[in-house]
C-alpha cells in the first residue's frame, strides 16, 4: 500500500506498482464516483524539467486520442509539487500475463490484434506513434475490452520528435529502429506483428543470448518457420503476421486500418467478440470446452502442414526472410554488422529507454448428434489438421510443435478431451459439430438372427431440439459438448438429459423427450437460478462475499451473482474499517442494498 494522502481530487488507496520513474495507484475520484489509475512522478524527478516534460507529453499525446481501444486520460497536472496523471482504470490483466499461460486460441489472438490495430489507427490518424507497443502495454478488461496504454514513449510523427532516440522495448523494436532510422507508423505495425506472433506461438518472435544477438536477430533472421509449424492457425493469418514482420517498412501493410480490415474479413461470420474473450479470461478451460474448432469460411479446406524449422526462430541458423519478404529485406541483411553497434552505442549514450511497466450469445451452426458414441469416433490426422483445433493450455513450452501435436497424434487418434468447468464430467469433444452414425451394421448375435424373409424393424426418425439460454451457455448432451446457445440439435427419438453450463452460474439440467419428426424448444434463463445483488456504498469499499474478494464499489458495473442461500457480506474501507452482515439470497431475485459506512461504523 502507498501513501493515502489526497492528490488533487484523487484519493489513492492501493499502490499497484513502483517503477524507476513513477508510482502507480488505484485511486478514487469522488467527484466522478469512479476509480482511476493514478500515475505519479517520483518527487526527485518532479524537480527535473526534462522528466516533467516527458511525463506531461505522455499525458498530452494520449489525451488527444478518444477511442474505445485506447485507455482514456482524464486529467493531468501538478498539485503541491506532485506531478500526476489520472487515466481510465481497466479491471483485468495485461496481455503479457495471459500469454504467460500459453498460446491463445487463434481466433482470440486475431480478434485482440484487430482491436489493437483499431487503437493504433486512431493514434496514427492524429499523427501519434506509440513506439512501445508490446503485450504488457495491452490491457484486457474483464468485460473483454482491449485497450492500448502507456504512451510514455510516444511521439508526433510529423514533428520527428525523438527520432534520434531509439525508444521502445528490444524484442519489439522494428529493424529500421535498430539500424538508427527514423520510426514511422510501419514501426508500430512491426510491434503489432511481433505481439500477434507471440499470441499465436506463446513465445517471442525474436530471442538472443544477449542484447547484441537479439538485435541481430531482429534485423537478420526470419521467425516465420516456427509459426508455420502451428497447423491450427489459418494460412491467411500466418501470411498477415509475416507481412507485419517484414524487415523493410515498405513491405508491411499500408496502415493500421488495413490490418484491422484484413483481420475483420478473416473473422467474418465466426463467433468471436468481447464476450467470448471475457469467458476465456475468466475460465480458459470453459472457453475451450464450449468452443468447437473454428475455421474461417475462406479456409474451410485441409491445411497443408509446413515442415518444422530445423532450429528455433531467432537462432543463428534461421536466416533470411521467406517468399515475398526476401527481396524487401535484402538491404537489411547486407547491414547486419550495424545492428548491434548502433543500438549498443545508444545504450552507452543513455538514449535507449528500458522501461519497467508502470500500468498495470452468438449463433452457432446446427449440431447433429446421432448417438452418444458418434462423437467418440477417432478423428483421422488429416481431418484434425484441417479443423483448426487450438493448442491446449500447457503446450506453450514447445510452441508450434506442441500445437501441431495437439491436433492429432501420429497414430491418428484425437487429442485428449479438453477440461471443463468445475463439476463437469469430461466430455468427448467433437472435432466437427456434425457427427454421422456408422452405417455398417454389426452381425446379429447368436439367437437373434432374423427369420428368413422378415424385414428389419424400422429405426424411428430423429427429432430436433432448439436450445436458447440467457445469458449464453455451453450445451452438453450427456457428457458430450455440443456447442454454445443458441443452437439446434438433431437427436434420436427418446429421452435426453441436457446440461447448460456457464462459469458464473450453477449447472442447469433439463430432461427433454424427443419425438420423431418433431421440434422441441428449450428456453432457459440462468438468471432464474441465482440471485443478483447491487450495492450502493458510501464512500466506497472493497466487497467480500464469504471471505472471497468480489469487487470494489462504486462504481459497480454489474450486479454480484450469488447462489441461493445464506452468505456473509463484508465491506472494507482502509480508513473507516470493516462492516459485516448476513444476506439471504433467493433464486431469481435482484436486490439493491445501501450502506453508508461513515454512519454505520460511527455507531460502534
Amino acid at each position: 500500500m502507498g501513501d493515502r494522502h489526497v492528490i488533487g481530487s484523487y484519493q489513492p488507496f492501493a499502490e499497484l506498482c513502483r517503477g524507476p520513474a513513477t508510482t502507480v495507484y488505484k485511486a478514487y475520484d469522488p467527484s466522478a464516483r469512479r476509480f482511476v489509475l493514478l500515475k505519479v512522478l517520483r518527487p526527485d524527478l518532479a524537480r527535473e524539467a526534462a522528466a516533467v516534460h516527458r511525463f506531461t507529453t505522455e499525458a498530452d499525446l494520449a489525451g488527444r486520442i478518444d477511442h474505445p481501444n485506447v485507455v482514456r486520460i482524464y486529467d493531468f497536472g501538478t498539485v503541491d509539487e506532485t506531478v500526476y496523471l489520472a487515466a481510465e482504470f481497466v479491471d483485468g490483466p495485461d496481455l503479457a500475463a495471459v500469454i504467460a499461460r500459453g498460446a491463445l486460441p487463434w481466433e482470440l489472438a486475431a480478434w485482440i490484434a484487430g482491436e489493437m490495430a483499431q487503437g493504433l489507427a486512431a493514434a496514427h490518424d492524429r499523427g501519434i506513434l506509440h513506439r512501445d507497443l508490446k503485450p504488457s502495454n495491452v490491457l484486457l478488461g474483464s468485460d473483454g475490452r482491449v485497450q492500448l496504454t502507456d504512451f510514455g514513449m510516444a511521439s508526433l510523427a510529423a514533428e520527428g520528435e525523438g527520432a534520434e532516440e531509439v525508444r521502445g522495448t528490444m524484442p519489439y523494436l522494428a529493424p529500421e529502429q535498430v539500424l538508427g532510422e527514423p520510426p514511422g507508423p510501419a514501426s508500430d505495425l512491426f510491434a503489432l506483428g511481433a505481439t500477434l506472433y507471440e499470441m499465436l506461438v506463446g513465445q517471442p518472435a525474436f530471442r538472443g543470448a544477449d542484447a547484441a544477438a537479439l538485435l541481430d536477430a531482429i534485423v537478420n533472421y526470419d521467425p516465420m518457420p516456427r509459426l508455420a509449424a502451428v497447423s491450427a492457425v489459418p494460412e491467411a493469418l500466418k501470411d498477415l503476421a509475416g507481412r507485419l514482420l517484414a524487415k523493410a517498412p515498405e513491405a508491411r501493410p499500408s496502415s493500421a486500418h488495413a490490418v484491422a480490415a484484413a483481420l475483420a474479413d478473416l473473422l467474418d461470420g465466426l463467433p468471436v467478440d468481447a464476450e467470448r474473450l471475457a469467458l476465456f479470461l475468466e475460465d480458459p478451460a470453459a472457453y475451450r470446452s464450449s468452443t468447437p474448432p473454428l475455421v474461417p469460411p475462406s479456409q474451410a479446406r485441409p491445411a497443408v502442414e509446413a515442415s518444422p524449422p530445423t532450429r528455433e526462430a531467432g537462432d543463428a541458423g534461421a536466416r533470411g526472410a521467406a517468399g515475398g519478404r526476401e527481396e524487401a529485406g535484402r538491404r537489411f541483411r547486407g547491414r547486419r554488422w550495424s545492428a548491434a553497434v548502433l543500438v549498443l552505442a545508444a545504450l552507452l549514450a543513455g538514449t535507449v529507454w528500458w522501461q519497467t511497466r508502470t500500468e498495470p450469445a452468438v449463433n452457432e451452426p446446427a449440431a447433429t448428434v446421432t448417438g452418444p458414441l458418434a462423437m467418440r469416433e477417432p478423428v483421422p490426422a488429416d481431418t484434425a489438421a484441417a479443423s483448426g483445433a487450438t493448442a491446449l493450455e500447457g503446450d506453450a513450452d514447445d510452441g508450434g510443435e506442441a500445437a501441431a501435436e495437439a491436433v492429432a497424434a501420429e497414430d491418428g487418434t484425437p487429442p485428449a478431451p479438453m477440461p471443463l468447468a468445475d463439476g463437469a464430467a469430461g466430455p468427448a469433444t467433437a472435432r466437427d459439430t456434425t457427427a454421422t452414425r456408422d452405417t455398417t451394421a454389426a452381425p446379429p448375435a447368436a439367437g437373434e438372427r432374423l427369420a428368413a424373409g422378415e424385414p428389419p424393424a424400422a429405426e424411428p426418425a430423429p427429432g430436433q431440439v432448439r436450445v436458447a439460454a440467457t445469458p449464453w451457455a455451453a450445451v452438453y448432451v450427456g457428457d458430450d459438448s455440443i456447442g454454445v446457445t443458441t443452437t439446434t440439435l438433431t437427436l434420436p427419438a427418446g429421452s435426453h438429459e441436457l446440461v447448460l453450463r456457464h462459469p458464473q452460474f450453477p449447472p442447469y439440467t433439463h430432461t427433454v423427450l424427443v419425438r420423431p419428426d418433431s421440434v422441441v424448444d428449450v428456453t432457459v434463463s440462468l438468471w432464474a437460478t441465482v440471485g443478483r445483488l447491487t450495492l450502493d456504498v458510501q464512500p466506497w469499499a472493497e466487497v467480500y462475499v464469504d471471505d472471497e474478494y468480489r469487487d470494489t464499489v462504486p462504481p459497480q458495473e454489474r450486479p454480484l451473482i450469488l447462489t441461493p442461500g445464506r452468505h456473509t457480506l463484508r465491506l472494507v474501507h482502509p480508513t473507516l474499517g470493516a462492516w459485516e452482515t448476513t444476506l439471504e439470497v433467493e433464486a431469481g431475485v435482484s436486490e439493491t442494498r445501501r450502506f453508508d459506512l461513515t454512519t454505520l461504523l460511527a455507531r460502534r
